[in-house]
């Protein structure tokens, strides 16, 4: 299966590149010039340099894929409302967009368990209700926002990871 993958220099896209191409999948990966993507070449796996904030190259880009999982994200905490805004929401607008219109069988998008806030009585599970407390949380929350609506209204198949670190 031809697999489409954003935020592939990042720990988890790398990790999960690695995995595909283990699995016998044809992995393309969306990774902007200045990222690390010395830590792709030793994969085998096509880089198609480009940015998710460009919807025409993230169309082009995917165009024949079956899967995608996007996981590009802005989230360094100097960041403005604007540089996170364009990169977590109309980023994700155009992975979602590019992905219905290349008709995959699945887009995953990875969102935050960060869209929960500051948790304090943990545990927590789906029928909690978000309270991002951060530009970054809340951007990942309008991305969520962003792939449920292609869902709803163009019956795209999504699923939102809430991932999470210890």
């Amino acid at each position: 299966m031809k697999v489409f993958v954003t935020g592939a220099t990042g720990f988890i896209g790398r990790a999960l590149s690695e995995r595909l191409i283990d699995e016998g999948h044809a992995v393309k990966a969306l990774a902007r010039e200045s990222a690390s993507i010395s830590s792709l070449e030793h994969l085998d796996l096509e880089i198609v340099p480009g940015d998710i904030r460009d919807a025409d190259v993230v169309e082009k880009a995917m165009d024949g894929c079956e899967h995608v999982y996007h996981l590009a994200a802005a989230t360094s905490w100097s960041r403005t409302r604007p540089e996170y805004a364009a990169v977590n929401v109309e980023g994700t607008r155009n992975v979602a967009r590019a992905a219905w219109k290349a008709g995959v069988r699945r887009l995953v998008y990875a969102s935050t368990v960060g869209v929960y806030g500051s948790l304090t009585s943990p545990p927590i599970d789906e029928s909690t209700p978000p309270r991002p407390d951060s530009r970054y949380r809340e951007t990942k929350l309008a991305g969520e926002e962003v792939v449920l609506s292609w869902q709803r209204k163009e019956r795209l198949p999504v699923v939102i990871a809430r991932l999470a670190t210890t």
